[in-house]
């Protein structure tokens, strides 16, 4: 039966997996047959859990397996070959229908369901051995045949192990060289491609429509239909009709005049670089000759006046001739070009209502719609131009240019750059092996967060003793006493790269005194042993499972006499009591061991069922941050417990490398790589236009009412004249704004390809450079500008005097507003311990210290420790402000002067120590500011 059934599924492939093109039969009639494929889809769990006959179930299975088939093609075939995309949406899509009730953590057990949810965070660096693992388990338990939601994450996990297994170089020489041989390997995109894009695109949109129904009250998907305008949107994607550029295009011309145009420059330079005779004095002709018997510039190529004229004319002709036929071509091709740009824009219209939403709806329907929306308008954009032939192979080669760019982890802009490019690739279906072997090998996570195994064992650690009063039967006589129980009990993270794996343990002792009637005597006894329990618990990101309790009890018992003198008595019970003990032992042992398990099971249910709520709130408090750090998994060592997360976007690569700097002795640890707070603002500030106003609202977006904005504001409005304007400043396309964690200094570059402030611009491109550092004093940290802010303007273009001048004037009010403070900078958290709301429950937190903050290679660190430990905070630099001056605060060997001569005077300090990297002392009326780079 079951080769039957495969033997079904394998004829309804209309598609081969390895072929990302659509073949002619998918087409057919697919327009008319999606509506009823996503409802069937819908209702397949009625289908399979049917109480009908085994062979109308059979049935039943199967045909759902085929129409799930038919729909996971679809979408893998619109966008085959970015699997690592494919994968998150179909585990999203899994978990959102598990849910988290006892079914869901059966499954996930049975699946291994939170290593799969570690794997497809990992996405291009997912291991394929564990990839292929837990392909084995959806086939050996079977669970494509339960739900063909299961069969769908199936088959993109093989897809992903294809992938990865196709994309194994690691070597940069190796991908450069790929990358210049990918310079020839285009590939044409075809109508057939955009009307599978087309259609996979209605196909989700009904399925999101299908959903919205079933799950939503009238008025909310009413709301947010009319906000997508969802029926709108299904029409118009059914009216497209797609027509290619033709083969001679208008783009096509355009690089052909502009190359006769670069060849006419160069011919003209040539010209002007000619030498000239002047005439001699005795000639009669007074204007100047030409040298003509002076050799050109290569003598060799006959590069002499009368040729390159010749040549200068000839190109001239060509260039007169190309524009005539330029004229032509444009106008038998305008109707498409008009028809193609109505297309376009009304493409980014809905791409903008998908956007707009994304911010309240974080549901794995929604998210499957937009990313098709996002597919067909790329593929629409690009296969339907002038020269997206001419566009790849720029963008081909610029990638090839700058991968040697990734060994380098202050080429920022560069990384930034090479990202965008990878998306562009992506986007249309181009190079997609390169582009998954270059993410795998430099796009890691970029932000880790730990609690250390003491800390967790001191949070969760507990001790007990109880006495309990005993009166039962005890292999058929009443027994009665006292028993005391000692227990401790401990959670120990135990060693699982791909989840949390924790073993809860109870260790203890038991001790009883009881005593039976005999007749008229009472016979005293008692018992100890030791009791011990486990249960271990594995969590991820969506959800998690224990195991059953494993618990062990051993008792001896001990003789205590009869109450009776008489010897006989007392002699013939003891060898009672000795024949009968290894009896009582065992039964006791075993009593013990029920009551154990009975408890601990009991106890560690109602935590597990507390941690299940609490995993689900957290899983959808990260969806709903989903834009900010998309991928997130757990992952647990002999030494702490660690959430890992990687925030790409896909617009760029992540952290390059990852962190090199061994900490060590923290309770609680964060390692940052500075391109997560870079990446995240890219989609805000890009290509995007602010005046000052708007800048200022979009910042205090960020920090709400913070004290920090309004004394910075406060601040710069003093610095400035009053009658200065509001400036306007122009967002570059890539990296707007870049951080720097390095040399314990935070840097901030702002780059700009346009700023304007009433009369004066900068028309170029410009990089805006500040610098800052935490301080600490007096008990308290403060942030400040450290040195003066730079601008440097683009080297690519010339700037013209306008721009440099006013560059000059805007650095000096940087510069002022930064001084209108009085360089005190600005107070930060104590400990550095932000006020959230999520953290306000949370005793532990009070009792956290700053103990490890450094800024070095693209990364900072934090640490905070819960009991005492050491502290490494090279990126404090140390400020001791004394009222009245007194020589004592001077470090060793520093001048001591009696009184101040003016009202600020600098005193230079000696050359500073090996650990020290700045060290000065300012004095103003008498109060003296002593600042080192030492750490507290």
């Amino acid at each position: 039966m079951r080769k039957t059934r495969l033997s079904l599924v394998a004829t309804g492939r209309c598609i081969n997996q390895n072929d990302r093109k659509p073949q002619g039969s998918l087409k057919i009639n697919l327009n008319h047959r999606l509506a009823s494929i996503a409802d069937t889809m819908l209702h397949t769990n009625q289908i399979v859990k049917s109480n009908a006959s085994h062979k109308a179930n059979f049935i039943g299975r199967v045909t759902a397996l085929l129409v799930l088939l038919l729909a996971s093609q679809i979408a893998e075939t619109a966008h085959a070959d970015d699997t690592t995309q494919r994968l998150r949406t179909c585990v999203a899509r899994m978990n959102h229908w598990l849910g988290s009730g006892d079914k869901a953590q059966t499954w996930r057990m049975l699946l291994d369901l939170n290593v799969l949810d570690s794997q497809t965070a990992k996405g291009e660096q997912a291991d394929p051995q564990t990839l292929s693992r837990l392909l084995g388990r959806f086939d050996q338990k079977k669970a494509a045949e339960a739900h063909p939601v299961f069969l769908e994450v199936r088959n993109a996990i093989s897809a992903q192990i294809d992938q990865i297994n196709r994309t194994r170089t690691q070597e940069l020489a190796d991908l450069q060289f790929a990358a210049y041989q990918a310079i020839s390997q285009f590939e044409k995109p075809s109508v057939l491609q955009l009307e599978f894009d087309r259609d996979l695109a209605k196909y989700e949109l009904q399925v999101l429509k299908k959903v919205y129904r079933r799950d939503l009250d009238s008025r909310s998907r009413a709301i947010i239909f009319h906000k997508l305008k969802l029926d709108q949107t299904i029409e118009f994607l059914e009216g497209i009709q797609f027509e290619m550029p033709p083969e001679v295009s208008v783009g096509k011309m355009k690089s052909m005049i502009a190359d006769e145009r670069s060849r006419l420059e160069e011919v003209v330079d040539a010209i002007d670089a000619l030498p000239i005779q002047l005439p001699e004095e005795d000639s009669d002709e007074g204007d100047l000759e030409l040298e003509q018997d002076t050799p050109g510039p290569d003598s060799d190529s006959g590069d002499d006046l009368k040729s390159l004229e010749a040549r200068k004319e000839a190109i001239e002709e060509r260039i007169s001739e190309l524009r005539k036929k330029y004229s032509e071509v444009f106008e038998a091709d305008r109707p498409r070009l008009i028809r193609r740009r109505d297309i376009g824009r009304e493409l980014r219209r809905i791409q903008r209502r998908f956007v707009v939403m994304a911010k309240e709806q974080t549901d794995p329907a929604f998210a499957s719609a937009r990313e098709a929306i996002d597919i067909i308008a790329d593929e629409f954009e690009f296969a339907t131009g002038d020269n997206i032939q001419q566009e790849y192979l720029e963008q081909v080669t610029e990638l090839a240019e700058l991968l040697p760019e990734l060994n380098d982890p202050n080429a920022r802009l560069s990384h930034a750059r090479i990202g965008s490019i990878l998306l562009w690739l992506e986007n249309r279906q181009q190079l997609q092996d390169l582009c998954v072997a270059i993410r795998r090998r430099y796009s890691n996570p970029n932000a880790y967060v730990s609690v250390s195994s003491r800390m967790l064992q001191s949070l969760t650690s507990r001790s007990s003793s109880e006495n309990d009063r005993i009166a039962e039967d005890f292999l058929g006589r009443f027994a009665r006493g006292l028993s005391t129980t000692s227990t401790t009990v401990n959670v120990v993270p135990i060693d699982n790269p791909d989840q949390v794996h924790v073993s809860i343990l109870l260790n203890g002792t038991a001790t009883t005194d009881t005593y039976v009637r005999e007749r008229i005597f009472r016979i005293n006894s008692s018992s100890s042993g030791y009791l011990s329990a486990r249960r271990d618990l594995f969590a991820n990101l969506n959800g998690l499972w224990a195991t059953q309790s494993s618990v062990d009890a051993s008792m001896s018992s001990q003789y205590g006499g009869i109450s009776t003198n008489c010897g006989l008595i007392q002699r013939l019970a003891e060898k009672s009591f000795t024949k009968e003990q290894g009896r009582t032992d065992e039964e006791s042992s075993r009593r013990v061991r029920e009551r154990l398990r009975d408890r601990f099971e009991s106890e560690t249910s109602n935590a597990i069922g507390d941690g299940v709520g609490q995993v689900e709130s957290f899983a959808k408090q990260a969806r709903d941050i989903a834009a900010f750090l998309p991928q997130i998994f757990l992952r647990s060592f002999s030494n702490r417990v660690e959430v890992v997360a990687k925030k790409d976007a896909r617009i760029a690569i992540s952290a390059p490398a990852n962190p090199t700097f061994q900490t060590a002795g923290s309770d609680v640890q964060i390692k940052l790589h500075d391109s997560l707070p870079s990446i995240y603002l890219d989609p805000i500030f890009a290509g995007k236009t602010f005046t000052q106003s708007e800048l200022e609202a979009e910042v205090k977006s960020f920090v709400g009412d913070a004290d920090v904005f309004a004394a910075a504001k406060s601040a710069a409005e003093d610095a400035v004249e009053e009658d200065v304007e509001e400036f306007k400043i122009s967002f570059q396309d890539i990296r707007p704004i870049q951080f720097e964690f390095s040399d314990n200094r935070l840097g901030v570059v702002i780059n700009g390809s346009r700023f304007e402030q009433g009369e004066n611009a900068i028309r170029t491109n410009l990089s805006i450079k500040l610098a800052f550092k935490v301080v600490s004093r007096n008990g308290k940290l403060f942030i400040k500008a450290d040195g003066t802010p730079e601008i440097d303007l683009s080297e690519g273009e010339e700037p013209d005097a306008e721009s440099i001048a006013f560059a000059k004037i805007l650095e000096k009010r940087i510069a002022e507003a930064a001084e209108a403070s009085g360089g005190e900078g600005f107070e930060l958290p104590s400990n550095l311990l932000p006020s959230l709301p999520q953290l306000s429950g949370l005793e532990f937190i009070n009792a956290l210290q700053l103990g490890l903050l450094e800024l070095r290679d693209g990364w900072l660190y934090l640490g905070w420790n819960y009991q005492g430990g050491s502290v490494n905070t090279p990126a404090i630099w140390n400020e001791y402000v004394v009222q009245e001056f007194d020589p004592l605060y001077l470090p060793d060997g520093a001048p001591i002067l009696e009184q101040p001569q003016d009202d600020s005077v600098l005193i230079d300090p000696p050359p500073p120590a090996d650990d020290v990297s700045s060290q000065t002392i300012i004095l103003d009326s008498g109060a003296a500011t002593i600042e080192t780079g030492l750490g507290q």
